[in-house]
């Protein structure tokens, strides 16, 4: 438990990615497998994921975002709503905690390969629409930006600024 607990607390959001490292494919291959791994809800796995690498991934990346943070290496999670499990009393769709899962699984997977990563969700979802061929059902939902740390790395201002267990967990 104590690896698990010092890769939580040492993992951070990277924001200065180190632009001359590409990801290699056998560290790429592990993400998509730990992402392949992670539950869903009835393990319906209602979600693609689009690989966006190279020069035409960046161009691809910084049509949608300003959160573009010269990573080398982003993926493009997507929600296939149609497939996601739905609670029968209100019908609330699972699909956006599943992408929170998968997201999840791949970030702490980079973190194992000495990766650094950066979950995105401000990006214009038309713009990555028109760049990339996502069939009608595929929904896009979050960015990941991945990558080797640059000399500059830290972790933001307020990386360490957490609320207390007593404001966040009500006992009933």
């Amino acid at each position: 438990m104590e690896d698990f607990m010092k890769l939580v607390r040492e993992r951070y959001s990277e924001r200065r990615f180190d632009r001359s490292r590409e990801v290699e494919s056998e560290k790429l291959a592990q993400l998509l497998e730990a992402a392949r791994l992670a539950p869903t809800a009835c393990n319906d796995q209602a979600w693609r994921i689009y690989v966006l690498g190279g020069q035409s991934g960046e161009q691809t990346t910084r049509a949608a975002t300003r959160s573009y943070f010269h990573a080398p290496l982003h993926l493009l999670l997507c929600a296939v709503d149609d497939q996601a499990w739905r609670r029968s009393t209100d019908g609330f769709s699972t699909a956006d905690i599943d992408i929170g899962i998968v997201g999840t699984h791949i970030v702490l997977a980079a973190e194992a390969q000495e990766l650094k990563s950066c979950i995105i969700c401000a990006f214009d979802p038309d713009v990555l629409r028109k760049e990339v061929p996502l069939p009608a059902e595929v929904r896009p939902v979050m960015l990941l930006a991945i990558g080797y740390p640059s000399e500059r790395s830290a972790p933001g201002p307020r990386h360490s600024v957490r609320k207390s267990l007593d404001e966040l967990v009500r006992s009933v």
